[in-house]
């Protein structure tokens, strides 16, 4: 009678463990799949984006509620990436670059970069700045991990000298120049002027660049609303190229 109790006892705790990681399991499983389900509602972009992909997008810190610099613009996708490098021997050459593109849920594609060098061992001191910034909109291909991007205007400005490096805020109106666009041209995309992005290969890529800079964002110096214009850029999106954080 012993045995035939101590064999129930174990029965009915094998089967109460079984069943509470079923449940575990089973509250696991619903956690992640809202967690998945959240993102896309999150995003604003896209319901049909690979859930793998959005993963990746949220642990790169690529997924924001709301637009850097445009509030009212809704969430978006921001990749952020930033590259620092010296190199030189007789001259010491210092390289920072800073580039963001911002992909909102309606369909519109921004893109604003900063690019600084300072060359120093000379006389005089070479120093560099230039900001380039684009606009137009994007289609989404594979599950999202494909971004097509059709630029409709595309501009740049450029000072030189040592006061410019240190002091960059004073850039003349003049300084800014369209650079147009016209089927396969436009800005370069880190690697090149491709309008096609592999959004996925950018984050596999990019990855640790993008969670540390995931807040930050480049400053286009000396805009105003009618130089937006004149360049071919909405005015509304002023306060985007403007921001910096």
């Amino acid at each position: 009678c012993c045995c035939c109790c101590c064999c129930c006892c174990c029965r009915s705790c094998f089967f109460l463990v079984s069943l509470l990681l079923l449940l575990l399991l089973l509250s696991l499983v619903v956690t992640f799949d809202r967690g998945v389900r959240d993102i896309p509602a999150m995003a604003g972009i896209s319901s049909d984006v690979d859930s793998e992909l959005l993963t990746t997008f949220n642990e790169c810190g690529v997924i924001k509620d709301s637009t850097p610099g445009l509030s009212d613009a809704g969430p978006c996708w921001s990749f952020v990436t930033s590259q620092s490098t010296s190199f030189g021997d007789v001259e010491t050459v210092d390289v920072e670059m800073l580039h963001q593109l911002v992909l909102l849920s309606d369909g519109r594609a921004m893109l604003k970069k900063s690019y600084q060098t300072e060359t120093y061992g000379q006389n005089p001191f070479d120093g560099n700045r230039k900001w380039e910034m684009a606009e137009g909109t994007y289609t989404l291909e594979d599950g999202g991990k494909v971004c097509k991007l059709a630029w409709k205007a595309h501009a740049e400005a450029e000072q030189k000298g040592y006061k410019e490096v240190r002091e960059p805020a004073a850039v003349a109106a003049d300084a800014w120049t369209s650079k147009g666009v016209d089927g396969d041209s436009g800005p370069a995309i880190w690697i090149g002027p491709n309008p096609t992005v592999n959004l996925q290969e950018l984050c596999q890529g990019y990855e640790s660049q993008m969670k540390r800079n995931a807040e930050r964002s480049p400053e286009m110096i000396g805009l105003t609303e009618d130089i937006l214009e004149g360049l071919g850029f909405s005015k509304d999106h002023l306060s985007f190229y403007i921001y910096k954080s």
